[in-house]
């Protein structure tokens, strides 16, 4: 559990940290001392955000496996609004990361269009075909997703269930087609980096493959959800750590939205 805990964590310091060195790279900006300012400033916010992170974590796989949670209880009996309201705060801990996520892909998206103007710059780039098909699949496993909470909340577990594996059904096609959509990309003669690459490719390929690994992460919360429900785990009194679930992958949706949106129109 605690290893389990550090990996996610250390992979998103990195992820975070990269990210900023990486867009100040495509920026172009020439080396002095505001490089490395930048630079410096860019592993405090790193560091900044993974302990957002590393808080969030913590919580969300402290509800999904079981754990801690259970052991307070054996020792001391929790009421039904004190319950309540610890439900609460992890909700409004979940928001909390979630908002500093959210402000991670916005600067990303604002130091792309900070680019523009560099001579790389591909007017009309369109997005790959595949990038709309996973659209399409990540909107409707949010919908299925919605009614699965609400077959949980009449304890439905069949449907629940049901609901619950079409929208990882649906997680999975849309992962798979945006590798696909990254391979059209290259098709047609963009790559990340290197001699054939753009700005616009560069930051496709950077901010697509970022969102998919929050998507992953995601999947795997739902699926396991989806085990632990065919042991019983969730009911309609019962269900916080579906909803931590739910309202995260409710995000990474919204997310994708956002993006596509922004690199139809800026792309």
């Amino acid at each position: 559990m605690n290893i389990l805990k550090f990996i996610i964590s250390a992979i998103q310091f990195l992820i975070i940290a990269n990210l900023f060195n990486f867009s100040l790279a495509l920026l172009g900006l020439p080396d002095g001392l505001i490089v490395i300012f930048l630079k410096y400033l860019g592993i405090g916010i790193s560091a900044l955000f993974w302990g957002y992170y590393n808080i969030i974590s913590n919580k969300i796989l402290e509800i999904v496996f079981n754990k801690k949670i259970t052991r307070k209880i054996e020792y001391k009996k929790i009421s039904p609004v004190n319950k309540e309201s610890k439900n609460r705060a992890l909700k409004m801990m979940l928001w909390f990361g979630i908002g500093s996520l959210f402000m991670t892909f916005a600067g990303l998206t604002s130091a792309f269009l900070v680019s523009k103007n560099r001579e790389d710059w591909v007017q009309n780039f369109d997005l790959p075909d595949a990038f709309y098909y996973s659209l399409i699949f990540i909107l409707s496993s949010s919908i299925v997703l919605i009614f699965a909470r609400k077959f949980l909340l009449k304890n439905q577990q069949k449907r629940f269930s049901a609901c619950l594996s079409i929208t990882i059904l649906l997680g999975i096609l849309f992962i798979i087609f945006q590798f696909v959509g990254f391979h059209q990309i290259i098709a047609d003669g963009y790559h990340f980096t290197g001699p054939t690459s753009t700005i616009n490719s560069s930051f496709i390929f950077l901010i697509a493959f970022v969102h998919v690994i929050h998507v992953l992460v995601a999947l795997i919360i739902l699926i396991v959800v989806f085990v632990k429900n065919l042991k019983g785990a969730y009911n309609h009194e019962n269900y916080i750590g579906f909803d931590l679930a739910s309202i995260f992958w409710h995000f990474v949706d919204i997310l994708w939205i956002y993006l596509f949106i922004f690199l139809v129109f800026f792309g």
